[in-house]
């Protein structure tokens, strides 16, 4: 009986102990751990569950990640391409089955010099007639601002079966064509994010439209942008490259007697290298490279003086263009310039930049009129800006022909001027300019827009 009674009070200890752990327990047969608990009031029971709760998602679940793309299904095969540039991989699925004998890839480097990267990957039937019987891909890869696709968003229609956002610009209807864009997440790309704009085409009639819209529905579902490294932009140095390749722009810039680190802020599709500093009024101010966008070209507008002033920066002809209509959108007034490095004949070789004054709300119409609503105090403006402009240019390292100027680097090449350095206007050149420019072939106004 005696052990019997023994058995039965293990068995109950064993019950309870059992029960407490099923209640949430740690399992500590100690008697300091379990006291607390035993002694806990009515308010410690009511929330016990949630701290446990919060516990064991910290404990157990794992950190939520991207999800990883679809797998590639039979029949295609996984195209990575690679926008060293910007430093960001985009992959997809293509359609690779039977009916090709070959494919390709090949980088248009004409838009490298916008900060941009596009590829055309061709899958071909035929490998002396590649143009025919093909599906062709053309992937745009470039850096937005994060509103950059607000407009889209509202004019066209919304991509769906992607894991990104994205807009159908040309969707699907009875051709074997369509053209969309795709935007990773807001400061995913330095104080932007990327956009990959893609253009899908099938030859002729030579697909079946079930097959095109299969195969633009996979590359949707397996497409993949990922992110490899934003500090490749810079050189080894840490100095800022600019897209057109021409010039780089140093990591300090003194201006108004501050030395300001250089920094990349995404803009018209492209980072662009910056410069923020605030002046002895306390007034903000940003420079910002705007590479070559845009060819500019002075000449062709030396008939327009209402509209653009023309200066001397550096010892170097410039245009400059203030924009007191950015105020009314931006909160800041936009000072354009544009310098010319080198004339070659009718060509020119040129940088554009913009200074912007003000921002966020803190410079408005009735301020400009105010400080700056008459002759003088527009010329004092123009002086100030002209100023910071100068300083600016005399700073940035020039490359002709791709070889950087290096006149800062050596003490030799502070004595006589470095093999490669620019070349200035020619006198010729310099009393076409004096005396009204010679005519490039262009109407006043009018530029070059491709990209």
């Amino acid at each position: 009986m005696r052990e019997m009674k023994k058995a039965f009070a293990v068995l109950l200890a064993l019950t309870m102990a059992a029960g407490m752990a099923s209640c949430g327990d740690s399992g500590s047969t100690s008697t300091a751990d379990s006291t607390p608990a035993a002694e806990s009031s009515a308010a410690d029971e009511t929330s016990a569950p949630e701290t446990t709760e919060e516990s064991s998602v910290t404990e157990t679940e794992p950190v939520e990640t991207e999800p990883p793309a679809p797998a590639v299904p039979d029949g295609y095969e996984t195209v990575d391409l690679v926008s060293d540039y910007l430093g960001v991989k985009v992959s997809f699925a293509a359609l690779n089955d039977g009916r090709f004998v070959g494919s390709e890839i090949k980088p248009n480097k004409a838009v490298d010099k916008y900060g941009r990267t596009e590829f055309a990957v061709s899958y071909y039937s035929d490998e002396e007639w590649k143009m025919q019987n093909n599906v062709k891909y053309t992937v745009r890869i470039k850096a937005i601002a994060n509103d950059a696709d607000d407009l889209n968003n509202k004019r066209y229609t919304p991509v769906e079966g992607s894991k990104y956002d994205g807009v159908w610009h040309d969707e699907i209807e009875d051709k074997t064509k369509c053209h969309y864009e795709l935007y990773t997440e807001n400061d995913s790309y330095l104080d932007g994010k990327i956009a990959v704009e893609v253009d899908m085409n099938a030859y002729a009639d030579w697909m079946p439209m079930d097959d095109y819209k299969a195969l633009t529905k996979t590359m949707l579902e397996t497409m993949n942008i990922e992110v490899l490294d934003k500090n490749n932009l810079n050189d080894a140095k840490g100095n800022f490259p600019t897209a057109s390749g021409l010039y780089t722009i140093p990591a300090k810039v003194t201006i108004a007697g501050k030395e300001c680190e250089t920094f990349w802020s995404v803009k018209n599709g492209a980072p662009r290298a910056t410069v923020a500093f605030t002046n002895e009024n306390g007034d903000s101010f940003k420079i910002m490279d705007d590479g070559q966008n845009v060819a500019k070209y002075v000449t062709s507008r030396q008939g327009d003086p209402d509209k653009h002033r023309f200066i001397t920066i550096d010892g170097k002809t410039a245009m400059n263009d203030i924009d007191v209509g950015a105020i009314m959108t931006t909160s800041m007034l936009k000072s354009e310039y544009t310098v010319i490095y080198e004339m070659d004949g009718d060509s020119e070789i040129n940088m554009t930049f913009n200074i912007f004054m003000g921002g966020s709300g803190d410079f408005t119409y009735d301020k400009f009129r105010e400080k700056y609503g008459d002759d003088e105090t527009q010329a004092e403006l123009n002086a100030m800006f002209d100023g910071y402009a100068e300083e600016y240019v005399k700073q940035v390292i020039y490359k002709n022909g791709g070889e950087e100027e290096a006149a800062a680097d050596s003490e030799e090449a502070a004595e006589k001027p470095a093999e490669g350095a620019p070349k200035q206007a020619e006198a010729a050149n310099t009393e076409a300019f004096a005396g009204g420019l010679a005519d490039d072939g262009r109407e006043p106004g009018e530029e070059d827009t491709a990209e």
